[in-house]
């Protein structure tokens, strides 16, 4: 397919930064889709002139996102919020990986003092502390597009930021009203889960998503240089853990496991 000519139909939605994204994406994610069908998808129109010439007109671009039962745009977190939840989050972590007894005990014991911070903020834009203001933007993006009452999380660490920022550019395109139920690593890989027009795998829609996920297992989940897929050890107690990392991270560790690359991965 000639995957230029529909870029060059995009010029008027997108700017130049935005249409280069879309370009890169369209070529890797959904180039072997045939041209009309592409087209028809994106709801491209060739009339009065050919794609990409003037004489196309083509709507300008919306970006589109769900607001709460009454109407209210999601909220922020608030810094007290902020601070609760990395309070939890490292009395968790504490929880399991501490080997001193007394000290899971305490780590228990702060865990309790913070409530039920996650209930209290699920609805909330839930923005990673560890993204920077380019990916905060994209990710607020794609937190407006979960429902109430799901829980507006980003579970995938920093290095899947930009994978995730870029496949909603693409998804946008394809769907400007589809909605996002969930976004997390699972088994290792990025899992998106999304509900929009779209049924059914042969569509340009569930290609870029699927491209999106099978390109997560080659990229460290940490800090987003070229990983593989790596495991805590074999199958069985205390259980096997599996994460995409590079070698340095992988070396690291991650919450008090050691990692190595799986074997044929």
């Amino acid at each position: 397919m000639d995957v230029a000519a529909v870029i060059a139909a995009l010029d008027t939605r997108f700017d130049a930064d935005e249409a280069a994204i879309a370009e890169r994406m369209l070529r890797e994610y959904v180039g072997t889709m045939p041209e009309q069908q592409l087209i028809a998808e994106i709801g491209l129109s060739s009339s009065p002139g050919p794609l990409g010439t003037a004489g196309s007109v083509r709507p300008a671009r919306q970006d589109s996102g769900v607001s709460d039962d009454d109407g209210s745009i999601p909220p922020a977190l608030t810094e007290a919020q902020r601070i609760k939840q990395r309070t939890a989050a490292a009395a968790a972590a504490s929880m399991f990986s501490d080997p001193d007894p007394e000290s899971r005990e305490a780590a228990y014991q702060q865990f309790l003092q913070t409530g039920d911070v996650w209930s209290e903020t699920r609805d909330s834009l839930n923005i990673p502390d560890d993204a920077d203001p380019e990916q905060a933007a994209g990710l607020a993006a794609i937190l407006k597009r979960i429902p109430q009452g799901r829980g507006r999380f980003i579970n995938c660490g920093k290095g899947w930021f930009g994978l995730i920022t870029e496949l909603d550019s693409v998804l946008a395109l394809l769907d400007s009203d589809h909605l996002v139920l969930s976004v997390k690593e699972k088994h290792g890989r990025l899992a998106y889960y999304t509900s929009g027009k779209y049924i059914g795998f042969d569509n340009a829609f569930h290609r870029a998503k699927q491209a999106a996920q099978d390109r997560s297992v080659t990229v460290c989940e940490l800090c987003g240089e070229p990983g593989q897929m790596c495991e805590t050890g074999p199958m069985g107690p205390p259980g096997r853990w599996v994460k995409t990392l590079c070698p340095a991270c992988a070396a690291a560790g991650y919450r008090g496991r050691s990692y190595t690359p799986v074997q044929g991965s």
